[in-house]
């Protein structure tokens, strides 16, 4: 096993909900079309989260975010940068680490 270092600056803390995002892809000629999506929410830090999700979600892509607070149907808008995704062994899910823009 490989000693990989640890790059995280930001303590995580588990969180658990389930998120709703927007994405805007390209369509036909000019404009863009939006895809929603939900997601698991895993953890969160300062300055993002780690979100489990059907679809891979690409790097550098932005979405719109719906963050669920303590309370039950209460929820947090917010955009977020994708800043990695990669496919989760043997589930058919991927993870994603964004990064919070607003």
């Amino acid at each position: 096993m490989r000693n990989v270092k640890n790059r995280r600056t930001q303590t995580r803390y588990p969180w658990q909900g389930e998120v709703t995002y927007r994405r805007s892809v390209p369509s036909r000629g000019q404009t863009l079309r939006s895809i929603s999506g939900q997601g698991q929410l895993h953890n969160v830090s300062e300055g993002g989260f780690c979100l489990v999700t059907d679809e891979r979600l690409a790097p550098k892509q932005l979405l719109a975010i719906s963050l669920p607070l303590a309370q039950p149907d209460i929820s947090v808008p917010t955009l977020a940068f994708v800043q990695w995704t990669r496919p989760m062994r043997g589930t058919g899910r991927y993870a994603a680490g964004l990064s919070f823009v607003v």
